[in-house]
């Protein structure tokens, strides 16, 4: 079955970051697996951006897509029947800027920024959110693999009342799979004007990250330096919000929900690809 790519395998192992021998070995493992939810047979550009995320360690790569497989089973709420065009999506957008950022960092991070564009918590849709995010990544990794993520949220406009709105154990299973079974590593998340309501929430989400995670989450207050930001993420990788040399996040966002309506086919054949094996 053909998972639809922008990159080819034999693309990334030609400038040395991966090798054919470490594909093959992952492939071999997989054929071997007891577990009757794990694919057999996977495309090599998949398998190419585990080994990237698993730093080219074939048996931490072979249990990370085991991981992969079982939780995406055990939690079908998160990672089924996506789809790019429906009126969840929708409204999404209409209460959330959200991008894949066109410029990576020098050291091939990709960026995700989200940014909370109303106050009003009957809008807010947490089973929504945890998906669209998972489905960015998707959005990402469908171009040259990046060598990790990094993740900017600005959440100024959440109030006590998005507390109420938030489903903590989907929250837990969500990051579970961000720590465990992504095919991309996180290498930091960086919240913009931090505030009370923000610092519990993720004060709760630490208590379930693994340490070298927890290092990774910066919270900024709302009346940071700009200049001082630069040091995390370069100026040339962010939009004119942040007085970046991108187009504005409004801008940036419109082109990520045309990529939603563009990656339809790749979440129906992935689905496919997993249902097939239950």
């Amino acid at each position: 079955m053909i998972l639809p790519y922008n990159f080819t395998a034999e693309e990334v192992i030609s400038v040395g970051r991966t090798s054919r021998t470490n594909v093959e070995a992952v492939k071999s493992s997989l054929k071997s697996c007891k577990e009757c939810y794990v694919p057999k047979e996977l495309p090599d550009e998949l398998i190419v951006e585990f080994l990237l995320a698993c730093e080219n360690d074939v048996d931490f790569t072979t249990r990370t897509i085991t991981a992969h497989y079982r939780l995406k089973k055990d939690e079908p709420l998160l990672f089924d029947n996506y789809n790019g065009i429906n009126h969840e999506i929708k409204e999404l957008f209409d209460i959330w800027s959200i991008s894949t950022l066109p410029t990576r960092t020098k050291e091939n991070y990709a960026i995700h920024y989200f940014r909370l564009e109303s106050s009003d918590f009957k809008k807010f849709n947490t089973t929504t959110v945890l998906r669209s995010a998972l489905m960015v990544v998707d959005i990402t990794l469908n171009n040259n693999p990046p060598d990790g993520f990094i993740v900017i949220t600005d959440l100024k406009l959440a109030g006590l009342r998005h507390l109420t709105k938030l489903k903590y154990d989907l929250i837990k299973k969500f990051f579970c799979f961000i720590q465990e079974a992504l095919p991309m590593r996180l290498r930091a998340i960086h919240v913009l004007n931090n505030n009370f309501i923000v610092t519990q929430f993720f004060n709760f989400v630490k208590t379930f990250l693994k340490n070298e995670v927890v290092e990774r989450i910066h919270l900024h207050p709302s009346n940071i330096i700009i200049e001082d930001f630069y040091e995390h993420v370069a100026q040339d990788c962010l939009p004119k919000d942040l007085n970046g040399k991108l187009p504005y996040l409004k801008e940036l966002s419109e082109i990520t929900k045309q990529q939603f309506t563009e990656r339809q086919e790749f979440w129906n054949v992935e689905e496919k690809l997993r249902k097939e094996c239950n």
